[in-house]
C-alpha cells in the first residue's frame, strides 16, 4: 500500500490544544486493479485510521479526503464519518 499526502490541517480543540491531522491518499493493487483509500494521522499522539480499498475511482476518493479535512476529521471519527457516507455511494 501506497500513502501520498495530499493535506494538512491544524485544529484547536475545546482545551486549547492543537491537533496537527494529516490526510493521505491509499494506492494499492488488488485483483488486477487500482483502489484508493483514505488515511488520517494526529500528529503528536501518533493515533492513525486507514480505510483503504474504498473505491476504483481516484478523483471520488480525492474528494472525500478534502471534504473530511474541511470537517476535521480525525482518526477517531473516520470510521463512523465513513459510514454516513459509504452509504450514500452506490
Amino acid at each position: 500500500m501506497n500513502e501520498r499526502l495530499i493535506t494538512e490541517r491544524q485544529v484547536k480543540t475545546g482545551d486549547g490544544e492543537v491537533l496537527v491531522l494529516h490526510y493521505f491518499l491509499l494506492t494499492e493493487c488488488l485483483r488486477g486493479k487500482k483502489e484508493f483509500g483514505i488515511g488520517i494521522t494526529e500528529q503528536s499522539n501518533g493515533y492513525t485510521a486507514y480505510a483503504p480499498a474504498l473505491h476504483t475511482d481516484i478523483q471520488r476518493v480525492y474528494d472525500l479526503i478534502i471534504k473530511l479535512a474541511n470537517g476535521a476529521v480525525t482518526p477517531v471519527g473516520l470510521s463512523d464519518v465513513l459510514a454516513d457516507v459509504l452509504a450514500d455511494w452506490t
